[in-house]
């Protein structure tokens, strides 16, 4: 070959390694637009988790684990979610779930309880394994291609929904302390202590003002009360005797002077006084004896 078909393959050769190295680089920036577009679109998920109260208690959430806001979550699945009934005569239920979620900005997630397990066992013919499908948008519009310059729409999203209550069926799981455990031991404590004092307020009613019967604050010691009291009370005790004495003393100075006194009778009311007859010098006949009789006046 001469020097001129050589030159021409290096030419030839030149043209298909940039040929070769431009489509490694649409490629690559293909690959580059798409991750970050899916960096920026939001990833939303429904699943199943135990409470963090009580792990007995399985709640459903729908979370937002993408950087951009989701819109219009709309969940649909192969049947309803059954949740155990409230009580012996109630029937097995559904779980209500929204027909739509406007919207979950990123880490923003919608949470609902589903069912308890314990009770849930006792239930017989009820459902616990459900498929379905997550529906959402994008804040963005889908990109416009040369050929479809009129396409506005939004871009749609879609994650596969499976929900199995039965994952945690025959485990073990350690009883860690909370917060609302701590709530609940206090709210407990609270109720007894309500009670208490509701039953001292009415015991304290029922008290009369009477020093023996109520319940009296001192600010001293006891001992010290104890010993004023007993002071008190020996002081009342010779204040009493002492006037006990004085009285003794008086009575027996009065009754030797009522001994001694005449006794004054009484006249009675009805009793006329007595008149005396005037003496004969007054009426001045001279005396009378009784040796001698009246003589008889003459009749007239």
């Amino acid at each position: 070959m001469t020097s001129e078909n050589w030159s021409a393959v290096g030419s030839w050769a030149t043209v298909a390694v940039a040929i070769v190295a431009a489509i490694v680089a649409l490629r690559q920036v293909r690959e580059a637009r798409i991750a970050r577009d899916e960096q920026a679109q939001p990833n939303v998920v429904m699943y199943t988790e135990p409470m963090e109260g009580d792990w007995q208690f399985l709640e459903l959430v729908i979370k937002n684990f993408g950087q951009t806001p989701a819109f219009d979550i709309e969940v649909s699945l192969d049947r309803p979610l059954q949740v155990s009934p409230d009580h012996s005569a109630a029937s097995i239920g559904n779980v209500a779930l929204p027909s739509r979620i406007p919207i979950l900005a990123p880490q923003q997630e919608w949470r609902a309880l589903w069912d308890h397990a314990p009770s849930r066992s006792k239930v017989e013919g009820i459902e616990s394994v459900h498929k379905g499908e997550l529906t959402y948008r994008g804040e963005r519009k889908k990109r416009q291609h040369w050929y479809a310059p009129w396409q506005t729409d939004f871009d749609v999203y879609r994650s596969p929904v499976e929900l199995d209550f039965n994952l945690l069926k025959n485990t073990r799981r350690v009883d860690r302390k909370t917060v609302h455990d701590l709530a609940k031991t206090l709210d407990a404590h609270l109720a007894s202590a309500g009670a208490a004092l509701a039953e001292i307020g009415a015991t304290l009613e029922s008290y009369s003002v009477d020093e023996h019967k109520g319940i009296w604050v001192y600010p001293a010691s006891p001992e010290d009360e104890r010993a004023s009291r007993e002071e008190q009370a020996r002081l009342r005790a010779e204040d009493l005797r002492r006037t006990r004495e004085v009285a003794d003393a008086i009575r027996r100075q009065l009754i030797p002077r009522e001994s001694a006194s005449p006794d004054v009778q009484d006249v009675p009311q009805h009793a006329s006084p007595q008149v005396s007859e005037p003496d004969s010098e007054e009426s001045g006949s001279g005396e009378v004896s009784d040796d001698v009789e009246p003589h008889d006046q003459p009749n007239s």
